[in-house]
């Protein structure tokens, strides 16, 4: 099926009902690049992406669903779900999920879910989980969970989860867990 909605100016192929410019209901072929003219471009792959903003690649069932921010990366099974953070990257599933701070690197499953803390670095499951401090760079699993201090470091098993204390550096098997 083709149809020319000359009204709206839209084209459908499989549809006779375009919502878009070009609106295909099917599969696409393309042996060569996608190339795009527009700096404000948006990506959105998968279904329930939800997002209408600038600058957001979303790869994923609902990765960038009900993100409000432009410049958002997601890829992954609700990845930057329900962001509302500046320049945020998120990979994993619902990594950068519920996430509210901006600068945000989150890689792997859960990585700074709900986390609301500034210049965040999360690599690890549950690592920056529920973190609210500023300027953290944590890997391994639950590395800076419930972390609220600011300027800290933690690499290993629940380094820095439920820290307290600012400017510290956490290396090993719960290394500055509990830490004040």
């Amino acid at each position: 099926t083709f149809h020319i909605d000359s009204t709206n100016n839209r084209v459908g192929i499989g549809t006779t009902t375009p919502a878009q410019t070009l609106d295909v209901i099917g599969k696409i072929y393309a042996s060569g690049n996608f190339k795009f003219n527009d700096a404000n471009t948006s990506i959105l792959i998968g279904t329930n992406t939800g997002n209408t903003l600038q600058w957001v690649t979303a790869l994923g069932d609902s990765a960038a669903n009900q993100n409000t921010k432009n410049s958002l990366t997601a890829i992954g099974y609700q990845a930057g779900y329900q962001n509302t953070g500046d320049s945020v990257a998120a990979s994993g599933l619902q990594s950068a999920y519920l996430n509210n701070g901006s600068y945000v690197a989150a890689s792997g499953p859960q990585s700074a879910y709900n986390n609301t803390g500034s210049y965040v670095t999360a690599s690890g499951y549950n690592s920056a989980f529920w973190n609210i401090g500023d300027s953290l760079t944590v890997s391994g699993y639950q590395a800076g969970y419930l972390n609220t201090g600011n300027r800290s470091s933690g690499f290993g098993y629940e380094a820095l989860n439920n820290n307290t204390g600012a400017d510290v550096v956490a290396i090993g098997y719960r290394a500055g867990k509990n830490n004040v």
